[in-house]
């Protein structure tokens, strides 16, 4: 419905077809427009009027809906062979210069009758005044626009009226003839109009000192002068400017003239974040024409950006749980999210989060959602509200935005997130600080909440007064004997500015990740007051500490620290070990087919070891080697004890048992030790080289014919490893033996060739008692080849106990009393003779024993 400016009222009254009009009102504010939509067919407006000539007692004239040039109606007759007129209300246009006669007219094809357009002086007695030619149809089926000049004239008088007059033409009995959108105008000799009012961009929020302007045209007659603008905060919605809702003021040029216009700005000050009514007006004392002095405007002022941030993005949820975004006021009045919008990072893609008043209280949460309720089932105790929002938008895993606008469509926040900032499998993404950056990755945070996010509540990481946090703990691999510089990142994630603090590292020797009073190593006080975000690298320093991995704990003891659970940092120490505390003493390389490979090591230090964390590996090839772990968690080899790391679990089927604290199976199937000679390199958890042989098959005793399934032994732990004449063969027939003392072990080296024989004399007779001898016996050589034989006492030899047989410096031989045709030795004496050749064929040893053969009595 288009605004109506009429303030007449008019009555028609029909004597022979000639309107008679009583006039109650007359139109005296311009311009005045009708577009006859004000009414409901086929009524006139209130003083127009019409002849009634086609049917008495019916107005030829009507309103009706066919074809309106604009919506909803239009005022028409029909029939162009019947004279038919249209009568205006009454005009005063004294002390006025008429302007002009806007009308648009359309005709149907068959409309052929002319139309004049008259004007009357005396209440439309009479009209004399013709303002038109004979309007003929020019442009059937559409609207014509028609403008007719006004005579000065029509000012002398306070009786005018405007007649649209049919001449009856011969055909077109069927034609229709529509008139619509008249516009009548006069001008004052003063009129100034306040045509527009204007905000100055960008749009106003709520803090900001806002700018109103008045756009001000002379639409008189002559030059205005002395005038301006007053603006009014319409509190009370009354729409009338009252002294107390006075915002701004201003004088205009000196003077204005015809047609020109101005702009007058005032600042209004700041204005609450709503819909406020503003009242312009033009202060022109000489001003004839009040009405167009005064415009009313709404002015939405939004709140600042950032007033309502998001705060929490859950967009990769588990189970059943929905997407959600957690919103956070903060500001200090609550917010009303009425036809506010969300969307993700395709922005126009805008959804209404509600079209109810939903506030947000100050500094308070709202959760969105597609599902609300699956959502409350999923967090049973969300303590603010949830709305569920049609549409909500799907924010994608792999990085996205959440996006909020407020009522107006002006960007309130934005959060485009990736996954790196956190966030992912069921754990939302929390806002660390709802006041900082949205676009800063390190204020974005994985929940730590115990429900892996905080809907509705304070978010787990939320920043706080004061916050002093352990970035990180980190030292360099140190030698044995040598401090240790142990580097403590400390930042401040607080607001505001820290004071002193102090840093207390620990020695985790229990590993229960809680630093205790007797784990204590180093204390250091810091001064350095730091800023918001402010970081500072402290160095510890720890002398001498013992060799091996230590589990660092560091805390920060800051008084009024309001979040000590970041207070904590972690850290490892690799402290090397000296070389040889820990040695290579066994060698398995070449075992018979389905057994397995070996490495046996031997602590020779006067210390616990621990294994953690340390490598064996083979020789260098084009920079890469095999690499076997000793073990990965802590396990403790305590002084003189030996390790076994094995290919397979063969080991325990074809070797003695070895405590599984003392061995592990890495389930390969080798160590990819290589036959003709490789490296053993053994390499602790600092990566320092503890000790290492480059072994070759040439070790091994020359006179043992058959070396496959016999370990390299070293001959003393102690000795260097790299020495060959240091190893081996295995003296033991079954080849090995791992977790065990050497087979050629020799601790001191005897000065001569020995025998002990005990029990002599023995009696094998098979009672039970002292049926067998044993000869211990002692060379001076490291390795040999022995040979062992029995005399009797005229020098004939009647055993060979042993031939040809490995041995170290020590052993010990069994005789059962048999000869080498397994028949009882007679009772007498008899010398035993043992021979050893060193391992490399030269040096020849002897010694001699007899042995008695007796009987019992």
């Amino acid at each position: 419905m288009k605004p109506l400016t009429s303030l007449l009222a008019f009555i028609v009254v029909v004597a022979s077809g000639i309107p008679t009009t009583t006039s109650l009102a007359q139109v005296v504010n311009f311009p005045y427009v009708q577009n006859f939509d004000s009414v409901q067919p086929p009524a006139l407006p209130v003083g127009w009027g019409s002849t009634q000539n086609k049917s008495p007692g019916t107005n030829d004239f009507i309103t009706a809906a066919t074809t309106p040039r604009s919506l909803p109606y239009a005022v028409g007759s029909t029939n162009a062979t019947i004279t038919q007129s249209l009568i205006s209300p009454l005009f005063d246009f004294r002390g006025l210069m008429p302007d002009s006669l806007f009308f648009y007219v359309r005709r149907s094809t068959t409309h052929n009758a002319r139309l004049l357009v008259e004007a009357s002086l005396d209440n439309g007695q009479t009209f004399p005044l013709r303002l038109s030619d004979s309007l003929r149809n020019t442009l059937p089926n559409s609207y014509q626009q028609i403008k007719l000049p006004l005579p000065a004239s029509l000012a002398v008088s306070p009786s005018v009226r405007f007649r649209w007059r049919i001449l009856a033409d011969s055909t077109g009995t069927t034609a229709t003839l529509r008139i619509d959108d008249v516009t009548i105008g006069a001008r004052r000799p003063d009129d100034l109009e306040l045509s527009e009012i204007l905000f100055r961009q960008p749009p106003p929020v709520a803090g900001d000192s806002i700018i109103a302007i008045a756009k001000i045209r002379n639409v008189g007659q002559q030059s205005a002068f002395n005038f301006g603008a007053e603006f009014y905060l319409d509190a009370n919605r009354d729409s009338l400017p009252q002294p107390s809702e006075l915002r701004g003021t201003v004088q205009g040029l000196s003077s204005l003239s015809v047609g020109d216009s101005v702009q007058l700005s005032a600042n209004i000050g700041a204005l609450a974040a709503s819909t406020h009514q503003i009242i312009g007006k033009v202060i022109f004392p000489p001003d004839q024409h009040l009405a167009n002095n005064q415009r009313i405007v709404s002015l939405v002022v939004g709140f600042p950006a950032h007033s309502v941030v998001v705060n929490e993005i859950m967009y990769a949820p588990s189970g059943s749980e929905p997407e959600w975004v957690e919103l956070f006021n903060t500001r200090t009045d609550s917010i009303d999210l009425r036809n506010w919008l969300i969307s993700d990072n395709l922005v126009s893609s805008k959804k209404v989060i509600t079209a109810q008043s939903v506030l947000i209280p100050p500094l308070g949460f709202v959760v969105l959602t597609r599902d609300s309720v699956a959502l409350v089932e999923s967090y049973p105790e969300i303590p603010s509200r949830v709305i569920g929002v049609t549409s909500f938008p799907s924010f994608n895993n792999t990085g996205d935005a959440v996006v909020v606008y407020d009522n107006r469509s002006a960007t309130i926040d934005s959060a485009a997130y990736l996954p790196a900032w956190g966030g992912s499998n069921g754990s939302s993404l929390e806002r660390i600080d709802a006041l900082g950056p949205a676009t800063d990755s390190t204020n974005w945070i994985t929940s730590t909440d115990s429900l892996r996010a905080t809907p509705g509540r304070k978010n787990s990481q939320v920043i706080l007064d004061y916050d002093v946090r352990v970035v990180r703990l980190s030292s360099d691999t140190i030698t044995p004997g040598t401090t240790a510089n142990i580097r403590v990142d400390v930042q401040n994630v607080g607001r505001l500015q820290s004071g002193p603090f102090e840093l207390v590292l620990f020695n985790d020797a229990n590993g229960d990740s809680v630093g205790a009073q007797p784990e204590i190593v180093h204390r250091q006080s810091v001064s350095h007051a730091l800023a918001r975000r402010e970081s500072i690298a402290v160095m510890l320093l720890w002398s001498q500490p013992p060799s091996g991995i230590h589990r660092l704990i560091v805390r920060a003891e800051y008084g009024p620290d309001q979040r000590t659970s970041n207070n904590v940092g972690f850290g490892v120490l690799r402290v090397g070990y000296a070389e040889r505390t820990l040695v290579i003493n066994e060698v398995m390389y070449a075992p018979f087919s389905e057994s397995a490979e070996y490495v046996e090591l031997y602590n020779a230090s006067p210390t616990d070891i621990d294994l953690a964390q340390w490598k064996i590996r083979d020789r260098l090839v084009s920079g890469s080697s095999n690499e076997f772990k000793l073990c990965s968690a802590t396990r403790m080899l305590h002084p003189g004890e030996y390790f076994v790391l094995a290919s397979d679990s063969s080991l325990r089927r074809t070797f003695p048992p070895v405590d599984a604290r003392l061995c592990t199976i890495v389930s390969q199937s080798s160590l990819s030790f290589n036959n003709d000679g490789d490296d053993v390199v053994l390499i602790d958890a600092a990566g320092l080289v503890i000790d290492s042989v480059r072994y070759a098959p040439a070790w091994h005793n020359p006179n043992v014919i058959d070396k496959s399934g016999r370990s390299l032994e070293k001959i003393n732990p102690l000795l260097p490893s790299n020495g060959a004449r240091n190893w081996t063969t295995c003296a033991l027939s079954v080849g090995g033996t791992p977790g065990h003392q050497n087979s050629v072990y020799t601790s001191t080296m005897p000065a001569q060739a020995r025998l002990v024989i005990s029990p002599n004399p023995f009696s094998p007779d098979g009672d039970g008692r002292e049926d067998f001898t044993i000869i211990q016996y002692e060379v001076p050589l490291t390795v040999s080849m022995i040979r062992a034989r029995v005399f009797d006492a005229i020098g004939r030899e009647i055993r060979t106990l042993v031939n040809n047989e490995a041995s170290g410096s020590r052993g010990s031989i069994v005789w059962d009393g048999m000869d080498d045709d397994k028949q009882k030795a007679r009772v007498g004496i008899y010398i035993v003779l043992l021979e050893a050749i060193d391992d490399r064929g030269g040096v020849i040893e002897t010694a001699k024993g007899a042995v008695v053969v007796a009987a019992r009595l």
